[in-house]
């Protein structure tokens, strides 16, 4: 049987956890930083979402069952947040890959979360050139005629 592979010159790993698991960008993907806007806006809109849903919750009357540990506003909260960590962890595994946030996290959601793993990524991001503009510069390298018209 005959074979073709492409050889992937241009992969940026990184190990996200004590396991050895890693995530991978493709540093020549010129969609790689629209998917990391795309994933940054949403993760905004998700937690914004939820704000307004907590907002609602609050002005709720709270009732408790006989045998219930907590009232029907705090479990609705909870499922609140419960959501919105999942909705997500599905909008940053569109731009680190999928199942990233389960290798970077485990099973474990708190507030700061997404705050903290942008900020760690801030130095990958910056040695992958991570900017629209170097990409442009490089597709305009190796396609754009001698006029530079290219991409403008």
């Amino acid at each position: 049987m005959n074979q073709l592979r492409v050889a992937k010159k241009s992969l940026y790993e990184i190990e996200v956890n004590d396991l050895g698991d890693t995530i991978s960008f493709n540093i020549e993907d010129p969609t790689l930083p629209l998917r990391l806007e795309k994933a940054y806006e949403e993760t905004n809109k998700i937690a914004d979402r939820c704000k307004k849903q907590l907002i609602l919750i609050d002005k709720k009357e709270a009732t408790k069952s006989k045998n219930a540990i907590m009232n029907n506003k705090e479990r609705e909260k909870l499922q609140t947040y419960e959501k919105m960590y999942q909705d997500m962890r599905g909008a940053m595994d569109k731009f680190l890959g999928e199942g990233a946030c389960q290798k970077i996290f485990g099973d474990v959601n708190y507030l700061t979360m997404y705050d903290e793993l942008m900020e760690a990524l801030q130095p990958h991001l910056e040695k992958m050139g991570l900017n629209a503009n170097s990409f442009a510069r490089s597709i305009e390298k190796k396609y754009g005629a001698k006029d530079e018209t290219v991409l403008k």
